[in-house]
């Protein structure tokens, strides 16, 4: 009776370790498809913001910070390794970005857009620094910003742009504000 016990013991390990195996099998399987649901939400999510875009600036970047949210998951979690090693890679697009794409340029530039929409002054920032390559133009026009916030009476903006506008690679931007400045007193 004895050796019964240990027989059927033995069996029940094994079963029980065959269960354990196919549990894995099954969970790993399912992480996977998880894995990949995330990042189909994710494309969505890029589909609506750049649908949003036209709109709203703002809504466009909800839209484009839950797909990075929901990348970022992805990434930060060890059962789902291999999608996010190609995600980091970027062997994995997220619609039509990569990872880095998405974090480092689309969302920067998509929170500068959004604050644009909702404060003038970002947007005169946005303009200039987005119409302008030259950074002689850029300083100039940011100068014209602030000295017409001055003229007005808006001495605390005309402040905020200074430091935007006085680039220190100009030297135009150095020697033309303060005799502008000089002017409109005048």
């Amino acid at each position: 009776m004895f050796k019964n016990q240990t027989q059927g013991g033995k069996r029940m390990n094994q079963i029980i370790k065959a269960a354990m195996t196919v549990g894995l099998i099954l969970s790993a399987v399912s992480s996977a498809e998880q894995a990949e649901g995330s990042l189909d939400r994710a494309r969505a999510e890029i589909e609506l913001a750049e649908k949003a875009e036209k709109e709203s600036y703002i809504q466009a970047l909800n839209h484009y910070q839950k797909a990075l949210d929901m990348v970022e998951k992805i990434i930060n979690d060890p059962a789902k390794a291999d999608l996010a090693e190609k995600i980091r890679s970027g062997e994995q697009k997220i619609g039509p970005y990569t990872y880095q794409q998405l974090k480092g340029e689309i969302i920067p530039k998509q929170k500068r857009k959004a604050e644009a929409e909702s404060d003038p002054l970002a947007c005169s920032f946005f303009i200039i620094s987005n119409v302008y390559k030259n950074p002689y133009s850029i300083s100039r026009d940011s100068m014209e910003l602030a000295l017409a916030y001055f003229r007005v009476g808006e001495k605390e903006m005309s402040k905020k742009i200074l430091p935007f506008a006085l680039n220190p690679n100009n030297a135009v931007a150095i020697f033309y504000f303060p005799a502008q400045l000089h002017r409109s007193d005048a």
